[in-house]
Order: structure tokens, then C-alpha cells, then sequence
């Protein structure tokens, strides 16, 4: 099964963990699933994904597994302000198959280049999917609000998340700078912690 659609996004990073929870319950949004995701990013030896703004990823959360390549359009709005748009494919792989895909990405001449994970929480608000994430590196909490542009400001704002700072780092960003941050304390989360953060 596959889905071709454009992704457009809004990343906030998120100061009270706990006010963004009670907005949420607040405004009648309802919660679609929470848990770990593992997220490992491909590219190949000379990092032509990454300098093209491609991203090719393989996740496992507690929906299955998925194999996602996202892209710039080609013909963004010019009006998108700090909304993140893409070109997202997705196929959605059964439990079995994720190895099968793995070597199907080194067989290919793909490699691994990052794995993190991070606790999320989603929600459904009118026409809005709001994901409240915390990465194990670094413990920083995002929250991502998916919707057409009209939606995301309409949502933002209900959420009193008008003066919040907007964060345009890719995930795989943020964590790499957590990493060399920390690279000399070695400390890291369990995975049953971030399930303690994903509720």
C-alpha cells in the first residue's frame, strides 16, 4: 500500500510540556496513538541526499513500519513563511518485510547515516494532526501541527502557541548537534523512559 501526498508543517519548540497537554485537552483535541518511534535515515556515500534536501527514511512506531522519501516541490507558495512543505511517499511495509527492505537500501548502495528515536504523542484536532515529540537526545520537546496553511495559523493560535519559537531544523539537525553537544557525558534515554514522556 502506498500514499503519495504533500506534507505541510508547522514545528514548534515547546517550553511546558504540560500547558501544550492541557491546550490540547482543552480545545476537544482527541489523542490517535502515542509510543516510541525509531527512525533510521539512508543516503548514499557521497551524501547527495542530504545536499539535495531529500530525505529517505525508514521508521518503526506503533502503527508498523514504514519507508518514507520526502523532497522540496518543485513549486513552493512563495507566501509559505516558515511552514515546511514537501513531496512525501510512503509505503507502508508489514512486520516482516522491514529487513527485506533494509537490504534492499544496501543493495542499492545506501547506508545508514543517523538513528535516533523519540517519544510521540498525536492528536487530532479538527483538520489538524498535532504531534507532540521529545528526542532521547537532548530531551527537547517539539510538537508538529500537519494542515493546509489556514489551518496550521488557526490552530496555532488556539493552542496559545502564537509566541512560541518556530523551529526549522530537520530532526536528523537537531539531533546531530545534541550528539556532539553530549558526545563527552554519554548519557542517553531508555526506550521505557520515553514512553513515560510520549503519556
Amino acid at each position: 500500500m502506498s500514499d503519495t501526498h504533500r506534507e505541510i508543517e508547522l514545528r514548534l519548540a515547546i517550553a511546558d510540556r504540560s500547558a501544550l497537554d492541557r491546550a490540547l485537552q482543552a480545545a476537544g483535541a482527541r489523542p490517535i496513538g502515542q509510543g516510541v518511534v525509531r527512525t533510521s535515515a539512508f543516503d548514499f556515500a557521497d551524501g547527495r541526499l542530504r545536499a539535495a534536501r531529500q530525505t529517505l527514511r525508514l521508521r518503526e512506531d506503533w502503527t508498523g513500519t514504514t519507508l518514507t522519501s520526502k523532497k522540496p516541490l518543485a513549486t513552493a507558495p512563495e507566501d509559505m513563511g516558515r511552514l515546511k512543505m514537501r513531496e512525501e511517499v510512503t509505503l507502508l511495509l508489514s512486520s516482516e518485510s522491514g529487513g527485506d527492505a533494509l537490504l534492499i537500501l544496501e543493495h542499492l548502495g545506501l547506508h545508514e547515516t543517523l538513528r535516533y528515536e523519540k517519544a510521540r504523542a498525536s492528536w487530532q484536532l479538527g483538520d489538524a494532526r498535532i504531534d507532540v515529540d521529545v528526542l532521547a537526545d537532548g530531551g527537547e520537546c517539539y510538537a508538529e501541527i500537519e494542515a493546509e496553511p489556514a489551518v496550521i495559523a488557526a490552530t496555532r493560535t488556539r493552542l496559545g502557541l502564537d509566541d512560541t519559537p518556530v523551529e526549522t531544523r530537520s530532526y536528523f539537525e537537531i539531533v546531530r548537534q545534541a550528539r556532539r553537544r553530549a558526545r563527552d557525558i554519554g548519557t542517553s534515554q531508555t526506550s521505557e523512559e520515553l514512553v513515560g514522556e510520549a503519556g
